[in-house]
């Protein structure tokens, strides 16, 4: 299980994702702006949907809407925990 205090940016999979350009085993993100919010919210108007619009840009794997979707209910829930560990204030 992925531990979100060490690497907010990432998250292990319990199951590897299959994408057409392998398995991915790690999903890693770079921060966001407030232009990636705009164009999610642009691309799709479902707001459960826009949060996976949103995750897909920001994914250092290039990862679609599609792939997402295909994730196991327990790693969306750790991917969506690291994800939204993004918005948390840094400690100083």
């Amino acid at each position: 299980m992925s531990d979100i205090t060490k690497n907010p940016a990432s998250a292990e999979l319990a199951i590897p994702l299959a994408t057409p350009n392998g398995a991915i085993k790690t999903i890693s993100r770079r921060r966001g702006k407030a232009q990636a919010m705009v164009a999610a919210q642009r691309i799709e108007s479902d707001p459960a949907r826009r949060e996976l619009v949103l995750m897909a840009m920001l994914s250092e794997q290039k990862l679609t809407v599609e792939d997402i979707e295909e994730l196991d209910l327990a790693d969306l829930a750790i991917v969506q925990a690291a994800f939204q560990s993004l918005w948390l204030p840094r400690a100083t």
